[in-house]
C-alpha cells in the first residue's frame, strides 16, 4: 500500500522570501513632516532621509564617507554572510532632488549628528518611531525600518527603469539576492517596458 503522505519523502517546497512592505514617496515625506523638531526628532529625521534617498540598510548610516579621490558619497560597510562579503560602494540618490534639498552630502562632509543607537540602528529606530503618531498607521500596515530600503528598490524599477543588475550593485547585494527579494517588481517593469517598445515599433511601421 502506498503511504498516506509522501511529505517525509519529498520534503517541503522552499518558500520564496517575502518582500518587505515598501514606503511610497508621499508616505516618506508625510512621516518626515510629522516628526517633532526637538534634537531627537532632527537626528532621526536625518537618519530616515539617508535611508530613503540611498536605499541603505539601517546599519549603514554609520559607515558613510566622501572619498577624497572622487568627491563622491560611499558606503564603506562590509556585510559578511555565507555567500561571501560585500564591497564598499558608491551611493546614488533616488530622487536626486532629495539629496540636494536635504543637504545630505554636506552633512556627511561636516560629520553627521546621529542619535544613540543602543541595540542597533534598526531597533533604536523602531523604539523611537513607535512613539510617533505619524508612524503608527504605517507600522499597523507592516512598515519597518527596512521599508525605506524597499521603497528605494521599488522606485528604482517603477520610476527610473533601472535594471536589476544596476539596482543590485547600488544597493550592495547580488543580483540573485535582488531578484529573490524584488524580482516581481523588476519582472513586471520589464514586461511593461517591452510592450511599450512594441507599441512604438508598430507606430513606426504604420508611419
Amino acid at each position: 500500500m502506498p503511504p498516506v503522505t509522501v511529505k517525509d519523502v519529498v520534503g517541503d517546497k522552499e518558500k520564496k522570501p517575502k518582500v518587505g512592505l515598501p514606503l511610497q514617496d508621499q508616505e516618506i515625506l508625510d512621516l518626515l513632516q510629522s516628526l517633532p523638531s526637538d534634537k531627537a526628532g532632527k537626528r532621526w529625521k536625518t537618519v530616515l532621509r539617508f535611508l530613503a534617498a540611498y536605499g541603505l540598510r539601517p546599519v549603514e548610516i554609520q559607515y558613510l564617507s566622501i572619498h577624497a579621490d572622487d568627491d563622491r558619497l560611499w558606503c564603506d560597510y562590509i556585510k559578511r554572510s555565507g555567500g561571501g562579503e560585500t564591497d564598499p560602494r558608491i551611493l546614488k540618490p533616488l530622487h536626486p532632488e532629495w539629496e540636494e534639498e536635504w543637504g545630505l552630502l554636506q552633512q556627511v562632509a561636516n560629520g553627521l549628528d546621529l542619535p544613540p543607537f543602543g541595540g542597533g540602528v534598526a531597533n533604536a529606530g523602531r523604539r523611537y518611531l513607535t512613539r510617533q503618531q505619524g508612524w503608527k498607521p504605517l507600522e499597523a500596515k507592516g512598515v519597518t525600518m527596512y521599508s525605506f530600503r524597499h521603497g528605494w528598490a521599488l522606485r528604482a524599477h517603477q520610476q527610473y527603469g533601472l535594471s536589476a543588475r544596476v539596482a543590485a550593485r547600488v544597493m550592495g547585494h547580488s543580483v540573485e539576492t535582488h531578484n529573490n527579494n524584488y524580482g516581481t517588481w523588476a519582472d513586471n517593469d520589464k514586461i511593461d517596458n517591452a510592450f511599450e517598445a512594441a507599441k512604438r515599433y508598430q507606430q513606426r511601421l504604420k508611419g
